[in-house]
Parts: structure tokens; C-alpha cells; sequence
């Protein structure tokens, strides 16, 4: 079986450490070793591991999942009354122009451009 013998490079070992602490949750040691991940290169080591293993930068996956997140929340019918700058600002996005600009980028169309969509479906 393929996926038994599956051996863990030091690069999916960073990048697996740098995601834990991009979701904030706990790095987890690597078993094998039994030494935590980060242990395993300096922080560009880390940044080339992670784009390695997902084809962008760290903080690029960051934006990127809280910008699903944001859109998640926007087609969530019961988040309907909450506007989309508390729902922006639940993930982190201040800048309102910069969400709008980012979310465009992401997804096509703008925020609210999401948000009637759910409108339209609740008609």
C-alpha cells in the first residue's frame, strides 16, 4: 500500500507546522523524530517549504482561507442581517477596499454582488 509507506519530507513537516499556526492550533511533533517541526529550518526555509507543498506563500494561504471563510459567511442564511463588514472584519479584513479588491480578485465578483445572490434564492 502506497499510502502506508508515505514518508514525510523535513519540507511537508514545516509546511505542516506552518499551517497549524496560520489556523491557530497547536504544531504538532513529528512522530517519527519525536522533535517538534519547528525545529526543522529557519522561518525562510518554513516560507519556501509552505509554497512548496501549496504553490503560495503562507501568508497568501492565509488570506485566501479567510476570504472563504468571509464567503461562507455571506451565503449563510442566517447571517443574513450581519453586514459584510462585521462578517470582513470577523476574518481579519479591516481595510474594507482591500477586502472588496482581494474577495473581486478571489472570486469574481464583489461581496455584495454574493450577498444578493442569497437574496435572490431566498425569493
Amino acid at each position: 500500500d502506497q499510502l502506508a509507506t508515505f514518508r514525510r519530507t523535513s519540507a511537508y513537516e514545516r509546511y505542516r507546522y506552518l499551517r497549524s499556526l496560520l489556523r491557530g492550533s497547536k504544531p504538532t511533533t513529528d512522530k517519527t523524530e519525536g522533535t517538534p517541526a519547528e525545529t526543522n529550518g529557519s522561518k525562510r526555509s518554513m516560507e519556501l517549504a509552505f509554497s512548496q507543498i501549496v504553490s503560495m506563500g503562507p501568508l497568501t494561504y492565509s488570506r485566501v482561507a479567510r476570504l472563504h471563510n468571509a464567503r461562507r459567511k455571506l451565503l449563510d442564511r442566517g447571517r443574513r442581517g450581519k453586514s459584510i463588514g462585521d462578517i470582513a472584519a470577523e476574518e481579519g479584513f479591516w481595510d474594507w477596499s482591500k477586502f472588496s479588491n482581494y474577495y473581486r480578485r478571489q472570486f469574481g465578483e464583489l461581496p455584495s454582488d454574493t450577498r444578493d445572490r442569497l437574496a435572490e434564492l431566498a425569493n
